[in-house]
């Protein structure tokens, strides 16, 4: 159960409109989303998504299909069939983890299993569905990216807990150390690697061990949190859940949520400027790789890619009613 912390009511009185961002990136949509729109109705059927609690509603206001049209829009039509459906799992795991509709400890559990290659624990639907996209996604993957995959789940679960504890006890962080957590539980991590799959784009170790392509992933990670943090905070206000940026601010800096948006949104366009600057520094930094054509054509589509998901995540949280 959520505590009552107090800011609530008195932002409950504020009107607070979402600004445009005017960010330097447009949104490009793949021309495969309508396909992948009715086949991921058919996927949670078949793997029984749709028969958790909630699930159903979920799925119906989040459009997995338009996120992933709007951050994979060069994917193929069986790599954005693969994303819309690893997108529809993660929002109903998203949405029935904050509600507490499911047991959070055994759902996690049995991913880790998964991930040890160990029997799918049943009766958990969440599970399984992890499992069959598992298993779809690994086989287009390397041994070295189902690893790394591994380790970025585990880094989320661990986060994810570690915020429910927080907020199950009324804990209040510092911006710094909210910023901080919400690169990990935010789960761009997660989906970024997933990126790799579906623009068949494994990015190389040599450029991944980078300073300007690490630049470039944290960056680009911000400013996405951080779009996502100014969207959705009616649907946080409502449910009176601290994990927003804007309340962050407005709650260490003791102001309104109005300056808090306009501190907000200057963390976004901070962010895009220092992608910006980590994307130059990486396109000098590259000749020196002495890379083969194909790793560099991963690291260029990886980069394009957080272009594609810093300028299309505003036009999906427009346009879902999720938000």
């Amino acid at each position: 159960m959520v505590v009552d912390r107090g800011p609530w009511d008195a932002w409950a009185s504020e009107e607070v409109a979402i600004p445009d961002l005017a960010l330097p990136f447009p949104t490009r949509m793949n021309p495969y989303r309508d396909y992948c729109a009715q086949d991921v109705r058919w996927w949670i059927q078949r793997v029984g998504l749709i028969d958790l609690p909630k699930a159903g509603d979920c799925l119906s206001v989040s459009a997995p299909d338009l996120a992933a049209a709007v951050s994979v829009p060069e994917a193929s039509r069986s790599g954005l069939s693969l994303m819309t459906r690893w997108f529809a799992w993660c929002l109903v795991f998203d949405d029935t983890s904050v509600d507490r509709t499911i047991d959070f400890t055994v759902t996690t559990r049995g991913l880790q299993e998964v991930l040890g290659a160990r029997p799918v624990p049943p009766g958990d639907a969440l599970v399984a569905a992890f499992a069959d996209l598992f298993d779809q996604t690994c086989a287009r993957g390397s041994a070295a990216w189902r690893e790394r995959f591994g380790e970025t789940l585990n880094q989320l679960i661990g986060s994810l807990l570690e915020e429910r504890h927080a907020n199950d006890a009324g804990e209040w962080v510092s911006v710094e150390a909210y910023v901080l957590r919400r690169r990990v539980n935010g789960a761009l991590p997660l989906l970024y690697d997933l990126n790799e799959i579906v623009l068949n784009c494994e990015v190389p170790d040599i450029v991944r061990a980078s300073d300007a392509y690490r630049r470039c992933v944290r960056t680009s990670t911000d400013a996405v949190d951080f779009i996502n943090d100014i969207y959705s905070l009616p649907k946080e206000l409502a449910a009176r859940e601290s994990t927003n940026l804007v309340m962050m601010l407005a709650h260490e800096n003791g102001s309104s949520l109005a300056a808090a948006m306009a501190q907000a949104v200057s963390y976004v366009h901070e962010a895009v400027a220092g992608f910006l600057a980590a994307e130059q520094d990486l396109h000098l930094e590259l000749p020196r790789l002495e890379l083969d054509l194909q790793q560099r054509r991963a690291a260029m589509t990886m980069i394009a890619s957080m272009r594609d998901w810093i300028g299309g995540l505003p036009a999906y949280q427009r346009l879902a009613e999720r938000y």
